[in-house]
């Protein structure tokens, strides 16, 4: 099913137009009592499950819980109105007025769950969704406003988007174990299992059991247990205490995922990139509160479990140069990474996968990997580049564009992705003195498809993929390579990929390609947002290499913490 755009309630909506100011939701935010806040929304996103579809059976009994009769059936009417789905909660505002609550929030106000509606606290939800997106000039032309709605997509999608909880856990468990043990002995190797060891006194095995275990416990609350008991939310020192585990293994676990009211504001204090910066959420997403924690964003949580590693480990390291090495050795292992994930997926009849082809002349690489389809074929380039919280975060275009630009186009002295993926497609197919590929014959290829396969979620954005474009048809010589075809340049996220690689066996890449192109022929969405008519007509698929993974996973993490105990899996 392709993604659904769903859009919030405002409170300008209820106040004759005139939105909330940061200085009127401070105040009116302000007089609740902090940790009551910060539960309360750590509940509500609990109770929503932002990684699945919206549950709205909950949703609507929120809203009857937090507004007025009248005021609830007004917002509940103008949730319903017209084709477009509309929310009053969502993740995104809940982890944006928890970070608020601590920066101004009393240690001792109004209690909303003591009060009748919350105390009034759901106006403040309200509040939140309006300042939930930049304000920005008026644009000069309409490519400065597609890239002013790239930045305010970037974070919406990244927060409010389809998340991939099973899949993104073993993905990283993957390239922890698999594939960053299988370059051992290159040049730019770390062992980062023994450094994350050393760091935090816990093997990879004990921080994902740990960490399973936590988020299991926020993944299968609902509202019928949080009603029976309000405490059931919370997790103590005590939670691993029947199982084999010692103590002090859980203790550093927990030290290691949680933070107080007081460091987190002097986190953000130091550094906040923007509304949407919850870069200290994300390495810390457990709330300590005396001796009890709760999950400030169960996503968060899962995150910890997906790039929480590297991230340790990153920034535990000296020197910009060993940060560097690492960044280096870690593109390495996604490229092994997604090279698995289609060759699993391929049986060499529709689809044909070539590894790291090399020039015949002189054995450069020629691209990542090519896929061929018959008369076509697909020139593959992966980034596993990170983005920084501040060009995701804060606000700023031109920001935002020059990383996109330094780290997925690169330029004439410095090719990244687009411009390699342009560049090799020029010299493969040009007329004069074509160069040949080591092993594979491209003269009957007719149309040639360039992908761009990302690590970060960057890659899955709303317009990515006709900014990528654009760079790319500016570089691409088409006079010289005719008769052959090239289409525009396709942008997919790793979730994409490993979406899309499900279907390999049934169909040809170029062909789930095209039919993205079909319904979105500006290139505007994403892969996962357009209804693809050749997956339709194929039927569901789920990518079974990374179910097996997850459930191998899962069962190890069970055995470690519950010897003996089959414990049902996750459903996500």
């Amino acid at each position: 099913m392709p993604t659904t755009l769903i859009t919030y309630i405002t409170y300008r909506e209820l106040n004759n137009g005139t939105p909330a100011t940061l200085e009127l939701f401070h105040k009116y935010l302000g007089r609740y009592e902090k940790n009551k806040v910060v539960y309360a929304c750590s509940a509500i996103n609990s109770l929503l499950k932002p990684w699945q579809r919206a549950e709205w059976d909950v949703h609507e009994a929120l809203i009857r819980k937090s507004f007025p009769p009248d005021l609830a059936n007004e917002l509940l009417a103008k949730c319903r109105e017209g084709t477009s789905i509309r929310l009053v909660f969502h993740r995104l505002q809940m982890i944006f007025v928890t970070k608020e609550a601590i920066k101004h929030c009393k240690e001792e106000g109004i209690d909303p769950g003591a009060q009748q509606y919350w105390g009034g606290l759901g106006v403040a939800f309200l509040m939140a969704n309006d300042l939930l997106h930049y304000d920005l000039p008026t644009p000069a032309n309409e490519t400065e406003r597609k890239k002013q709605t790239l930045t305010q997509l970037v974070p919406v999608g990244e927060y409010s988007g389809r998340h991939w909880l099973k899949e993104n856990i073993s993905r990283a468990y993957l390239l922890l174990t698999r594939f960053s043990k299988s370059l051992r002995g290159t040049p730019d190797f770390i062992d980062l299992e023994n450094r994350f060891e050393n760091i935090t006194g816990l093997t990879f095995d004990e921080y994902y059991a740990l960490g399973i275990g936590v988020l299991s416990h926020y993944m299968t609350m609902d509202l019928a247990t949080l009603k029976r008991d309000p405490t059931s939310l919370l997790i103590s020192r005590i939670f691993f205490q029947n199982t084999p585990l010692e103590t002090s293994k859980a203790n550093r676990f927990l030290g290691e995922i949680s933070s107080d009211a007081p460091s987190y504001a002097r986190a953000f204090k130091k550094r906040d990139q923007g509304t949407t910066d919850f870069t200290w959420f994300r390495e810390r997403p457990l709330f300590a509160h005396g001796d009890n924690f709760y999950a400030i964003d169960t996503v968060f949580l899962s995150d910890k479990l997906d790039n929480g590693v590297f991230w340790r480990v990153h920034n535990a390291l000296p020197s910009d140069a060993e940060k560097q090495k690492l960044h280096r050795f870690w593109g390495a292992t996604f490229e092994k990474y997604v090279n698995w994930v289609l060759s699993e997926s391929i049986d060499n009849s529709l689809n044909t996968l070539h590894v790291s082809p090399c020039f015949e002349d002189t054995g450069d690489q020629v691209c990542d990997a090519i896929i061929v389809c018959g008369y076509e074929a697909a020139f593959l380039e992966y980034k596993g580049s990170t983005f920084t919280a501040k060009a995701k975060y804060s606000g700023h275009v031109d920001l935002l564009a020059c990383e996109i630009d330094e780290k997925l186009v690169g330029s004439d002295g410095n090719k990244k992705g687009v411009l390699q993926l342009a560049d090799a497609i020029g010299q493969v197919f040009r007329r004069s003195s074509p160069r040949k590929i080591r092993g594979l014959d491209l003269s009957k290829t007719v149309v040639v498809y360039p992908v761009l396969i990302t690590r970060d979620s960057v890659g899955g954005s709303l317009l990515l993929s006709w900014y990528l474009n654009s760079h790319f048809q500016k570089k691409v010589n088409k006079k010289s390579i005719r008769p052959h075809i090239t289409t525009p340049l396709f942008c997919l996220s790793v979730q994409g990929v490993e979406e899309l690689s499900a279907y390999l066996r049934d169909a040809a890449i170029t062909r789930l390609l095209n039919a993205w192109y079909e319904n979105d022929p500006a290139l505007l969405s994403t892969f996962l947002a357009v209804e693809n008519s050749a997956m339709r007509e194929i039927g569901v698929r789920d990518n079974t290499p990374l179910t097996k993974a997850f459930d191998a996973l899962w069962d190890e993490a069970t055995e470690r913490l519950f010897p003996g105990h089959k414990a049902a899996p996750l459903d996500t």
